[in-house]
């Protein structure tokens, strides 16, 4: 008896080492699960994202200018026809307009309004994509309804796109495609790597920070676009 309570310390401390070690075997199994989860990366692309606005230049651009829009964003609405008018001032070969969808999750519908844009590029092979999204602008209060369901907002959709004079039912098609959705999806992860409010804007990859940015007039953008041009 004396010889079993003198070693049961030594038996007892055998047993917590023992969960010890299984203990730490087990927390490195999980960490070996939920690791690659952690760094998970977001799918590449099979093009470059975002649409670029006009004619497109086989000269090297000295100014990329990158914008992340809201596609029901009053505040995107209201930045879009000064970049437009920024973007002809330029020309394609000093200034390439480059415009990235990034649907905010309280801006109902937008993510909706997302996939028709990508419809109306693919459609149109960009040469509508501008248009559309003016026009989206242009009917904010009907898109932006939160009474509005899903098909409703599918419907209202289609009937801007045959305003356009663009094939109601391939655009149908594509607005509820499982393609569509997943660019959108791939787009909108990418945008969550670098933007967390729109409209953002980037000169050569460099975000632009300055307060009330979506009410910069055409003249204000020349004023920091301009010396950039003269070092080139």
């Amino acid at each position: 008896m004396t010889k079993f309570r003198q070693s049961q310390p030594i038996i007892i401390a055998q047993h917590a080492r023992d969960i010890t070690v299984n203990s730490k075997k087990m927390f490195g199994k999980i960490i070996f699960l939920i690791l690659p989860l952690a760094f998970e990366t977001t799918p590449v692309p099979p093009r470059p994202l975002g649409f670029i606005y006009g004619e497109q230049s086989t000269n090297v651009t000295p100014v990329e200018f990158d914008v992340y829009m809201g596609p029901l964003c009053p505040d995107s609405q209201d930045a879009l026809p000064t970049l437009v008018k920024l973007a002809d001032h330029y020309g394609p070969d000093k200034l390439r307009l480059r415009m990235h969808l990034f649907p905010l999750p309280y801006h109902r519908n937008s993510f909706l309004v997302a996939m028709g844009t990508h419809s109306v590029d693919k459609m149109t092979n960009g040469n509508m994509t501008f248009i559309w999204a003016q026009n989206v602008y242009s009917h904010l209060d009907i898109f932006y309804d939160k009474t509005l369901t899903e098909d409703q907002v599918i419907m209202k959709m289609i009937e801007l796109a045959k305003s356009m004079g663009l094939p109601e039912v391939e655009f149908k098609q594509l607005a509820t495609n499982s393609g569509i959705n997943h660019e959108c999806r791939v787009e909108w992860k990418h945008g969550c790597s670098r933007v967390t409010s729109t409209p953002t804007f980037m000169i050569n990859d460099v975000v632009v920070a300055e307060d009330d940015q979506s009410n910069r007039s055409e003249a204000d953008w020349i004023k920091i676009i301009d010396p950039i041009l003269n070092q080139v």
